[in-house]
């Protein structure tokens, strides 16, 4: 019997897994589900990886609960723990009923205020971004024009949602290959992005996404009568058909309201146990909308059986304008003029038009599958003819030699150039404390890691790791007083929107304000960038790199990530940075801050290694002291031989200028003869040993400093010149 509130976890979320497996929902792939009472998406095992059409909610406290839900599909289900548990006495129920009151006043306050906060922050992203761009890869691919309103930022399709009474309430980023995010944290029910304008003579149509919402527009433009230019309200996705069609009703009650539907073939759902009950999304939740007298008929394409298109803007694209305009308004009239009859039954909902079928079969024999020129948008572009069209993007080596370029911005001359720098190294190896340093050192000017002097500018450090009150108690540590920030510009955010919230576009905007800006700090790449939910981790890791990176290179400026290294061994210190090659790949600097961990914490005096390669500086390791709160370079770092490496030096200096063959100095020193031979291989490489004639091997700096001027003369010390490649010795 457990104790009240003290289910085991694992226990609970074994009997979740369970149960999505008798409902057939159960994740595509093995994650771990979390517990702390928030809805979370997942994929279903039977749908495409960049689905996630399955939802959950599990509640470890009392006893233990949980919802599910299949988005395809409206499944909603709820469950709770199976097993025996402690009875709570009548006093002991009330006290906890009292206290469950409490905590979720205070989550939906909690919630409420970080809704305004994040509906805030994506309307400044809107108010801020271009209106006057001419093209977007999505309206291209979709074949359609833009519509007042949309905006661009950063290569993204920023798409306004409103509630009816006009406030603004969310954000629709769409990615040029297609990619849709609404801003996190802000709440889309009910919210609509509007095409045209409502007026009381005309029908209303209602449909989800934007693509669709643009096309059916484009279908009604310069038509007579009450078709003409009819306004069309896009609510995102097929959840939120209900709530704005309730909402649309309210307000609009004389205006006929027409649901341009999905026509989801494609994703019909295997019957089970009769809990389904709809094969066919989008015209399931279109049906449920007549059911319930919010909305007068239904405009739903057809296809041919081998076509994937589901919309009416896949029917426009899959036969061209002329077709798809010519039939969406026959649809239109026809539910205008004609009662729909709804048949619901636990195995499927079916629309049935009065002569609709015999429309559909006459579109059929007269379908052109080709698009038609006479599509309305100017983004469509031809192919290629010759290699003029993308003369302006080729350059000579003569112009580029010739061109006078930019000079390199640097934050620390010589170490951390403008570009994307990964800053990497184990957890408490004092990451933070060096990243503040650095942000106050050139937002104050002076010398960074105690030497090297930094022109002063702006800078942004966006500590998601820490508080307030410690960065306060660093900067005090450090002896940072209000007369050295005076005249500087040094911003600090513990909260600042991440990645998937519109992070990079804050920055952005950020820099649009500060162009005197130096250094971007981002501790850490972990807490900052989107989630990666596909098996592709690489081409996640590498995107997520490389927007970052475009916009350091597009403001000139230095931007530095914060990561972590990895918990293996590895020879080479850049194969330690956590995640794939990808991280490594994508950036022009990579930083790195080893020591030996002897405590979990820094201690004054502490010594540490800060490797460093670039794209524009040398590759080199330099030696650190954590002095007086701060990390200061104390000088390079000599390069360590092996215990056998040393051993084929010591002797070799006994040798002098005569030097020792291999299979001498293998006997000498009691190593295998192959293994020392690639080992003083090394050493020659490496400019620390030279051959000689007969096979001998010298000391360089002994060979070169030997004041013997019959040495040139002398057979036994000519140096033999190996192949380039070092391959034979």
């Amino acid at each position: 019997m457990y104790e009240y509130n003290e289910v085991p976890e694992q226990k609970v979320i074994e009997q979740v897994l369970a149960h999505m497996k008798n409902l057939d929902i159960e994740p595509k792939f093995d994650i771990t589900l979390r517990t702390d009472g928030h809805l979370h998406r997942y994929t279903i095992h039977d749908e495409i990886s960049s689905k996630k059409s399955g939802a959950y909610i599990i509640h470890l406290d009392g006893r233990p609960s949980w919802f599910l839900q299949d988005w395809r599909n409206d499944l909603k289900v709820t469950g709770s723990f199976r097993g025996k548990m402690k009875t709570l006495s009548p006093e002991e129920k009330r006290a906890y009923a009292k206290k469950k009151a409490e905590e979720k006043k205070a989550t939906e306050a909690r919630i409420k205020a970080l809704t305004i906060r994040a509906t805030r922050l994506a309307l400044s992203v809107y108010s801020r971004a271009n209106s006057s761009f001419t093209e977007h890869q999505y309206l291209t691919a979709k074949n359609i024009p833009s519509v007042q309103g949309l905006r661009v930022a950063e290569g993204k399709l920023l798409v306004p949602l409103y509630d009816i009474h006009g406030n603004f309430k969310s954000l629709q980023y769409i990615f040029p290959d297609g990619k849709k995010l609404f801003a996190g944290g802000t709440s889309t029910s009910g919210a609509f992005f509007t095409i045209g304008k409502i007026s009381p003579d005309k029908p209303i149509l209602l449909c989800e996404g934007l693509a669709t919402g643009i096309s059916i527009h484009t279908f009604t433009v310069n038509e007579n009568g009450k078709y003409n230019d009819l306004p069309v309200i896009c609510a995102m996705n097929c959840g939120n058909l209900s709530s704005v069609a309730r909402s649309l009703r309210k307000k609009y009650p004389s205006n006929k309201i027409f649901i341009c539907a999905d026509n989801d073939t494609k994703n019909e759902q295997r019957l089970k146990n009769g809990k389904i009950n709809a094969t066919n999304p989008g015209l399931f939740y279109a049906s449920s909308l007549i059911k319930d007298n919010l909305a007068d008929g239904i405009i739903i394409p057809s296809f041919f059986e081998d076509s994937k298109g589901s919309d009416w803007n896949d029917y426009y694209c899959a036969y061209g304008f002329v077709n798809a305009k010519k039939v969406f308004l026959n649809h239109l009239e026809i539910a205008d003029i004609t009662p729909l009859v709804t048949v619901n039954n636990p195995q499927t909902t079916e629309i049935n038009h009065e002569h609709t079928h015999e429309l559909i079969t006459q579109e059929k024999k007269g379908m052109s599958a080709v698009k038609d020129d006479n599509a309305p948008t100017g983004n469509q572009q031809d192919k290629p003819k010759s290699l003029e069209d993308i003369k302006s993007v080729l350059t000579t080596a003569a112009e580029i030699l010739n061109t006078e370029y930019k000079p390199i911005r640097w934050a620390v001359p010589n170490l951390i150039p403008e570009g994307l720098t990964v800053f990497a190294g184990n957890p408490k190896v004092g990451k933070s404390w060096c990243a503040l340093d650095l942000a106050v050192t050139i937002g104050i000017g002076g010398y960074a890691f105690g030497n090297i002097e930094v022109e002063k500018g702006s800078t942004l450090y966006l500590a998601y790791e820490d508080t307030q009150p410690r960065i306060k108690s660093r900067l005090l540590a450090m002896g940072i007083t209000n007369e050295d920030l005076e005249d500087s510009n040094i911003t600090i955010s513990t909260q600042f929107p991440k990645q998937e919230e519109g992070g990079l576009e804050y920055i952005a905007l950020y820099l649009d304000e500060h162009p005197d800006t130096r250094l971007v700090i981002i501790d850490t790449l972990e807490k900052f960038r989107k989630p990666t939910p596909n098996r592709n981790i690489y081409k996640e890791e590498y995107q997520t790199l490389s927007e970052i990176k475009a916009i350091a290179d597009k403001y000139h400026v230095a931007i530095m990530v914060i990561h972590h290294f990895n918990k293996g061994m590895a020879a080479d210190w850049i194969n330690k940075v956590s995640g794939t090659n990808a991280i490594a790949g994508a950036a022009d600097t990579i930083i790195a801050l080893q020591r030996d961990r002897v405590s979990d914490g820094l201690t004054e005096g502490m010594s540490a290694v800060l490797h460093i390669t670039s794209r524009m500086c040398e590759e080199r390791d330099l030696a650190l002291k954590f002095e007086n709160f701060r990390w200061n370079i104390t000088g390079k770092v000599e390069k360590k031989h092996s215990e056998d490496e040393q051993l084929i030096i010591d002797f070799l200096k006994e040798k002098g200028t005569q030097g020792a063959t291999p299979k001498e100095i293998a006997e000498e020193i009691s190593c295998n003869y192959h293994s020392l031979k690639t080992r003083i291989r090394k050493l020659t490489l490496e400019g620390i040993t030279l051959k000689l004639g007969y096979g001998k091997y010298v000391l360089t700096e002994l060979y070169l400093n030997d004041d013997n001027d019959n040495k040139e003369e002398n057979d036994d010390r000519q140096i033999h010149i190996d192949d380039a490649n070092m391959q034979e010795i």
